[in-house]
């Protein structure tokens, strides 16, 4: 069981309104909102009581507020603006009681005629901010800023044409901590349907450009990740012998931050019936390899590894014929949603295979987007909690996996019945803090947050 759980009051919302967890700081649970009445900041204290809301003073024409995070105990918030063909970035600054100690504007930029649809993405230790957006298929505009100064880092403006990026599909934007930005493209088809990677670093200084040519794998399912300590860049995940069919071994790669290295280091496991046996039903065979998943997670180890996992995912839309005497035949479309066993994967820093743990689970629900499968992942010093509903009803037993670092693993319960009438959001829950989670729910299809403490 966890060591304490607490529930908040109804939060008032409207349609189309939206709540975002922000973290925990001091004791205190942050909140943002936006309604058609603008953005609201709301603080709950540790049990999830006495709460204190303020409205932001976003008065310039179509804000937004595009980050919100605390930076060395205060509170940032991020958002755009317009000032007649300028687009605008402002910073406000708030301590952990709201009061507000600073509002600076980041910088400017002239003769922006639309509204663009911004993209950001924070580094690991929150101390900078990458901005970028698009202008159709012309230029992506890219920004760096760092937060504790409030200044612009550098802005690149990356032209399509002359970046010949009609032949390149980007697959991944990241942040490093040192405020500069790495675009990760697939280049199949600009070295002639032979698999390649190409990646630009964007700093203060200018782009530093690599392609890495010939690769000798079939990625399946895989994302990339920045090591910020060991000064990495990864790719981790699954490839496939059958030109993505299925899944065949577990992939991982690296390059050294800004690619000082010739060629990308790589290092393929194939899925032996021993590794996968117990993550398949009765009518998969191991030696064909594993489909109908994606990777939700992972994390870097400390020194250099990586840990991953896998969840088995499906979604099937159905047409259910009826009838109606005053109309005839009707019918409609249903989505059924599949969230089902996990396996989790560590990868030594060679990218060798220790250990797998392949976890039981199984969720169906209908046309409800998922919202209440799957799982939410707490990350320990030395162990990974795994915290999911049993199945998708108005009265389900909610439990959770605990995985240590030698792979052993166990299932346990996580709420008691008091709990059970809680339709729980998982997928939506967030870590904020090494032993605390909180997570949205709906009790009488009302939402309320969950914190639970272990």
């Amino acid at each position: 069981m966890a060591q304490n759980i607490f529930l908040s009051d109804v939060f008032p919302l409207k349609i189309n309104d939206n709540i975002d967890i922000i973290s925990q700081q001091s004791g205190y649970n942050y909140f943002i909102q936006s309604s058609g009445n603008g953005y609201q900041v709301h603080r709950l204290d540790a049990e999830l009581k006495n709460l204190r809301t303020i409205l932001l003073p976003l008065n310039e024409r179509k804000s937004e507020v595009v980050f919100s995070g605390f930076v060395n105990k205060n509170l940032n918030i991020v958002y755009k603006y317009r000032i007649r063909s300028e687009l605008c970035f402002k910073i406000m600054i708030y301590d952990v009681d709201l009061n507000l100690k600073d509002s600076t504007t980041l910088t400017c930029f002239p003769n922006s005629v639309y509204n663009p649809q911004i993209q950001v993405i924070p580094s690991e230790d929150k101390n900078s901010l990458l901005v970028f957006y698009s202008h159709l298929s012309d230029f992506s505009q890219f920004l760096s800023f760092d937060l504790g100064s409030k200044k612009l880092n550098w802005s690149y403006k990356w032209d399509h044409i002359l970046e010949k990026t009609e032949f390149r599909f980007l697959e991944k934007v990241l942040f490093d901590n040192k405020g500069n930005a790495i675009l990760v493209f697939n280049d199949q088809i600009a070295v002639k349907n032979k698999y390649a990677i190409g990646c630009a670093y964007l700093t203060k200084n200018g782009v530093i450009r690599k392609t890495f040519f010939d690769l000798p794998f079939n990625v399946y399912e895989s994302d990339w990740f920045v090591d910020n300590k060991n000064q990495k860049l990864l790719l981790v995940g699954t490839y496939s012998n059958d030109k993505g069919r299925k899944a065949n071994g577990s992939l991982y790669c690296s390059s050294s931050i800004p690619f000082t290295n010739d060629s990308l280091y790589y290092c393929m496991n194939p899925f032996t019936p021993g590794l996968i046996g117990a993550y398949l039903n009765e009518k998969e065979k191991p030696e064909k390899g594993i489909d109908d998943f994606y990777i939700p997670n992972a994390i870097l180890k400390q020194e250099g590894g990586v840990v991953f996992i896998i969840e088995k995912n499906k979604k099937i839309e159905r047409y259910i014929s009826g009838r109606s005497t005053n109309f005839g035949g009707v019918g409609r479309n249903i989505i059924d949603h599949y969230y089902d066993d996990l396996m989790v994967i560590s990868l030594s820093k060679s990218g060798i295979i220790e250990w797998m743990a392949p976890l039981a689970k199984k969720q169906f629900s209908q046309d409800d987007d998922g919202d209440f499968s799957s799982f939410l992942l707490i990350k320990g010093s030395n162990l990974l909690r795994i915290l999911f509903n049993d199945e998708i009803k108005n009265e389900n037993t909610i439990s959770q996996y605990i995985v240590r670092s030698d792979g052993s693993y166990e299932r346990k319960s996580l709420l008691n019945t008091d709990y059970r009438k809680l339709k729980i959001m998982f997928r939506q829950g967030k870590q904020v803090s090494s032993n605390a989670c909180l997570i949205p729910c709906l009790s009488r299809n009302k939402l309320k947050f969950l914190k639970i403490e272990f």
